[in-house]
């Protein structure tokens, strides 16, 4: 079909997210240019993708958060009310601390460098610059397409939360924000969309090191960030058995959730973000408490399902665990 058969130079994708990347866009950032009033980094950038856009004829719009940022829409008419959309998002996460970002380049290894080059500004690059093609192509798209370019996803999500009410309206369902069903007028000319479907422009990488194959993939994909609390009696490190270590069962606790696929079958298998315990200095006393926090990934389990698994799991390390302090403690004082 017109849709599938598109062909793209690398060089222009390259060239167009070096562009975007140039655009800093650290989620809830702003910037005062010219003396004038702050503007979120992210206002800016999804102003400039609008005028991108227009400027190759896509029609194109920008819908508003509260806050004053912005997300973008654009729309292909094809031949017929079915509609692909193409989704992602053009906000980053903040560099590390003490990090000093460059310009994007083409480091050594061959790989093009630049905050959000890869999360995801080249997958907007891509899905920007198939609307440019498929608008100027000589025949229309078997299919029409939705570009929805939005704001926030790496802290609270508001991009989408927001979206979705535009989305809504171009299906035709009544808006309860005049502005949503403007929008969705001027998109479509007031023709309802039939959603086939959307895919995530970002970027998909091999599955272990060495894998030979490209993979697509179907459905999508939940995230649950899960944390473990445990709470300890201190003592000190020369009375072991007189209080209980917190990060003794903690550790226990980390080492039977990270990287266990039983929770997360087919996806990525949870890994831990981050283990503390309470002291707030080095000194010789056990830990009162610690905690951690685990990333899971998961195709078919629910919250409530990832809970249950995870008190199970707990419930058999605290016991294992205790036996084997118990008998240790008995070794101690034979």
């Amino acid at each position: 079909s017109n849709l599938t058969m598109m062909i793209i130079d690398p060089s222009e994708i390259e060239y167009l997210t070096r562009e975007l990347v140039l655009h800093a866009s650290v989620t809830g950032t702003k910037t005062t240019a010219g003396g004038g009033a702050a503007s979120y980094n992210e206002t800016l950038l999804a102003e400039w993708i609008h005028r991108w856009l227009e400027e190759r004829g896509v029609r194109s719009v920008l819908q508003s958060l509260p806050d004053g940022r912005k997300n973008v829409f654009a729309f292909v008419r094809g031949g017929s009310a079915r509609t692909v959309i193409l989704m992602g998002h053009f906000d980053t996460v903040p560099p590390s601390p003490g990090q000093v970002l460059s310009p994007p380049g083409v480091g050594d290894d061959g790989f093009l460098y630049g905050r959000g080059s890869l999360d995801m500004k080249s997958g907007m690059a891509v899905a920007m610059k198939l609307m440019e093609r498929w608008q100027k192509a000589p025949g229309k798209p078997d299919v029409s397409v939705l570009f929805v370019a939005t704001c926030d996803e790496e802290v609270e999500s508001s991009g989408i939360l927001r979206a979705i009410g535009l989305i809504s309206a171009l299906k035709g369902n009544p808006s309860t924000d005049p502005a949503d069903g403007a929008a969705a007028g001027f998109l479509t000319g007031g023709t309802p969309c039939e959603f086939l479907g959307v895919i995530n422009v970002d970027y998909t990488t091999e599955r272990y090191p060495g894998d030979p194959d490209y993979h697509v993939w179907a459905g999508t994909i939940g995230k649950v960030l899960a944390g473990v609390y445990v709470r300890g009696y201190q003592t000190h490190a020369g009375e072991y058995f007189r209080g209980f270590h917190a990060m003794g069962l903690l550790s226990r606790l980390v080492t039977e959730i990270d990287g266990s696929n039983d929770i997360s079958g087919k996806a990525p298998p949870p890994v831990t973000l981050k283990i503390k315990d309470a002291k707030d200095e080095y000194n010789v006393m056990t830990s009162p408490a610690g905690w951690a926090y685990f990333n899971i990934f998961t195709t078919e389990k629910t919250p409530a399902e990832i809970l249950q698994v995870l008190r199970a799991k707990s419930d058999r390390v605290i016991g294992e665990y205790l036996a084997d302090l118990n008998e240790s403690f008995r070794a101690y004082g034979a």
